[in-house]
């Protein structure tokens, strides 16, 4: 009798998270959205993802630093000085550049219209990579993206690896819904142990996630 009960509870269960699992592609596809997010629709079928965070906070209020009035944005010229993480360097215009990208100056500007914290935008070198810009005391790197498949966010952070612990996307899919956004975050957070901080941007609005400071990394699946 226990053992027909337990087998009853787990059918439940199961049947449970499928019909969640097509409910969720059924609006999706009723919502125009034709990508295939099979790493997204596995984790709601296993039941590991139900649109709860749950190996990173929500810290947009006080990342933005909404008290403070420091906001500017400082960027650099060639040929002259400038400080990168505790070493001066001088920007010869040859291998250290002030190429700045129209889309990164232009998200610098949206970032600095809704913090008021010090933006500061870094030159190009060409021996190493670097981060894009310094926000507060955060050295944070851009991504600019118009994609919205399965796992882009984590494809943008593997291609920048030892390039940064923190990373803000401008996500310009309006396609994509937010809680695959949030579950592509989230499940970062699962896998990296070096990632600290991840943002986007999207339709006017920032969210920011930092990683919970008691969790720590299990094994991908």
């Amino acid at each position: 009798m226990a053992n027909y009960i337990s087998e009853r509870i787990i059918n439940i269960v199961m049947n449970y998270r499928y019909i969640r699992f097509l409910i969720v592609k059924l609006l999706l596809i009723l919502k125009g959205n034709n990508y295939e997010y099979k790493d997204y629709f596995r984790a709601i079928r296993k039941g590991y993802w139900f649109g709860k965070m749950q190996h990173c906070i929500n810290v947009t209020y006080k990342w933005l630093n909404i008290k403070n009035r420091n906001r500017t944005i400082m960027m650099h010229n060639n040929y002259e000085y400038f400080k990168y993480k505790g070493k001066i360097y001088y920007i010869d215009n040859y291998t250290i550049k002030c190429d700045f990208k129209s889309e990164e100056l232009e998200f610098a500007n949206i970032i600095q219209n809704l913090t008021n914290k010090r933006i500061e935008m870094f030159p190009r070198f060409d021996k190493f990579k670097s981060t894009d810009v310094k926000i507060g005391r955060e050295y944070i790197d851009f991504k600019i993206t118009t994609s919205g498949t399965d796992k882009f966010i984590f494809n943008n952070i593997k291609k920048a690896k030892n390039q940064s612990n923190n990373f803000l996307f401008w996500i310009k899919n309006k396609k994509v819904t937010k809680d695959i956004i949030n579950y592509q975050i989230d499940d970062i957070f699962r896998r990296l142990d070096n990632i600290n901080l991840i943002g986007y941007y999207r339709n006017n609005n920032i969210f920011i996630f930092k990683r919970k400071k008691n969790y720590r990394k299990i094994t991908a699946s």
